[in-house]
C-alpha cells in the first residue's frame, strides 16, 4: 500500500505540482486548500505525512500545524512546512509549533521527495524498533 500525503496549501499550482511529484514516486496525496479542511482531512484520512504551507488566508500553517499536535489523531503524523519565508524567526516557529522540518519555496523536486521519504522512512523504523530502545 502506497504511503498517504495530505498536501496543505491554498496555492493550487504548487498543490497540484506537488502532487503530481509525489504520485510519480509512488505516494498517494490528497489535497486540502485551506487549514480547516486539511485539519479535516487529516482526522479522516491519517496521512503518513503532512506538508503544510505556511502563508494561507484564514489560519497560517503554524496554527493548523499547533492545532494538529493537540488532536489525538494527528499528534503523531510528522508534518514538514512549505514557505517562501526563509528566516531564522520563521524556522523558529516551525519548531516551536510542533513541525519536523521546513522546506523554503522554491524548491527543487527531488529535494521535495527527499525529505518525505527521508520522514516516512524514519517514522517506519522508529516504529519497528524494539520497545527497549523508545
Amino acid at each position: 500500500m502506497a504511503k498517504s500525503v495530505l498536501v496543505i496549501d491554498d496555492e493550487v499550482d504548487i498543490a497540484e505540482t506537488v502532487e503530481i511529484r509525489l504520485e510519480v514516486n509512488g505516494y498517494s496525496v490528497d489535497i486540502a486548500y485551506d487549514g480547516l479542511d486539511g485539519i479535516e482531512k487529516a482526522i479522516k484520512t491519517k496521512p503518513d505525512l503532512i506538508l503544510l504551507d505556511i502563508l494561507m488566508p484564514q489560519m497560517d500553517g503554524f496554527e493548523v500545524c499547533r492545532r494538529l499536535r493537540k488532536i489525538p489523531e494527528t499528534q503523531n503524523i510528522p508534518i514538514i512546512l512549505l514557505t517562501a519565508i526563509k528566516s531564522p524567526e520563521s524556522l523558529q516557529k516551525a519548531k516551536e509549533a510542533g513541525a519536523q522540518d521546513y522546506l523554503a519555496k522554491p524548491f527543487e523536486s527531488g529535494e521535495l521527495v527527499e525529505i518525505v521519504r527521508f520522514y516516512l522512512e524514519k517514522e517506519k523504523s522508529e516504529r519497528e524498533l524494539p520497545k527497549k530502545y523508545w
